[in-house]
């Protein structure tokens, strides 16, 4: 539609004009981010993970720019890289997850933009929601209604994707801002690509990273340390089987595929294999955190000097990069008190037969 503007110099008869020109003109998703900015961005897995995305929507560009010089040379001028971004971080940021009936009477899914829907803001924790979206058993219209009493002028809060999606680091790439205390946050790790291949139970350990699912992606989120796990046994999983012996390797290569990650979730049949992958982990996460451009302390006060600055402090964009680093150092920061908490107990308690979680 603004291809067409821009191409054609007045706007083509468009139902939805009205809204689309009440769209914002910056969103500030990474997408449209600079490179230098971008940069700032170093230690965090949503760097990588940023710079592919960004570079597949780049070639994405290209091949449907080549597809309008061929067979719309009329709004093809008008389709720059800078506006197709900016579509694509539209689309991205305001969707709605909407039912709908098809013509045979079954529901189904599928994402839409929805005037209005789209404008309410992220709620900060769950008590602060008091708007929910749904649409009408006859598949007619999408309601959005308020779940308390609110007065005129009140903000209207929804909770934007499922729980395990509002960490700070999915938030900024899909909807372009971070909370500055998300009481949803998770730590991104960027996984090892396999087991190292001078391990000379490479093949059969290989077999078994092969067989989870979670692990061929190649991260995994990592929540802070809490009564219900107080150490992150995600990522002592991995440890683990990188430093079972041989009898081990065999004793979880017997079992079904879908049960070798459940077997790598509780503590090593070894107390020298369990010592192990609590060091492989501690060391993993100390890597990580001098990963970054930045201390915590550094940021804490990147933030604190933005707060009482009174002439232009941090850009948004910069501000919501820094609550990312933030938030993601100190889970680090936790994750490895809790494995030195850990260490202490195996080395008190020898790896008693008791589960090592009722210790802590």
């Amino acid at each position: 539609y603004r291809a067409g503007i821009s191409s054609a110099g007045e706007p083509p008869l468009v139902d939805f004009a009205g809204y689309i020109n009440s769209l914002p003109e910056r969103v500030g998703l990474p997408l449209q981010f600079s490179s230098e900015l971008l940069q700032e961005m170093r230690g965090s897995a949503l760097f990588e993970l940023c710079r592919r995305r960004n570079k597949a929507a780049a070639k994405s560009y290209q091949r449907i720019k080549k597809v309008l010089d061929h067979d719309h040379a009329g709004i093809s001028p008008g389709l720059t890289e800078d506006l197709f971004l900016w579509g694509l971080s539209i689309v991205w940021s305001r969707t709605h997850r909407v039912r709908a009936k098809d013509p045979s009477g079954k529901w189904q899914a599928a994402s839409a933009l929805v005037p209005l829907a789209d404008i309410f803001n992220m709620a900060s924790s769950d008590e602060q929601t008091n708007v929910e979206c749904h649409t009408d058993d006859e598949s007619r219209n999408f309601i959005c209604e308020t779940t308390v009493p609110v007065k005129h002028g009140d903000q209207l809060y929804v909770l934007y994707s499922s729980a395990g999606h509002r960490h700070n680091g999915r938030l900024l790439m899909d909807y372009g801002f971070s909370l500055l205390d998300n009481p949803w946050n998770q730590l991104t790790f960027d996984l090892p690509r396999d087991v190292p291949p001078a391990d000379v139970l490479y093949k059969e350990k290989h077999a078994i990273w092969q067989s989870v699912d979670q692990w061929r992606v190649g991260v995994i989120n990592i929540a802070p340390p809490s009564d219900r796990e107080p150490f992150p046994n995600q990522l002592l999983a991995i440890g683990r089987l990188f430093h079972l012996n041989g009898q081990q390797v065999k004793d979880i290569l017997g079992k079904e595929p879908g049960k070798r990650h459940s077997l790598l979730l509780k503590p090593a049949p070894s107390p020298a294999v369990e010592m192990a992958a609590v060091q492989w982990a501690n060391k993993s996460l100390a890597s990580l955190m001098h990963g970054y451009p930045t201390t915590i302390q550094e940021d804490m006060k990147l933030l604190a000097d933005h707060a009482v600055a009174t002439g232009a402090g941090l850009s948004a964009d910069m501000r919501h990069i820094v609550i990312l680093r933030r938030g993601e150092k100190r889970i680090i920061a936790e994750l490895i008190d809790a494995l030195e908490d850990y260490r202490h107990v195996l080395v008190k308690k020898k790896l008693k037969a008791k589960p090592l979680a009722d210790e802590l």
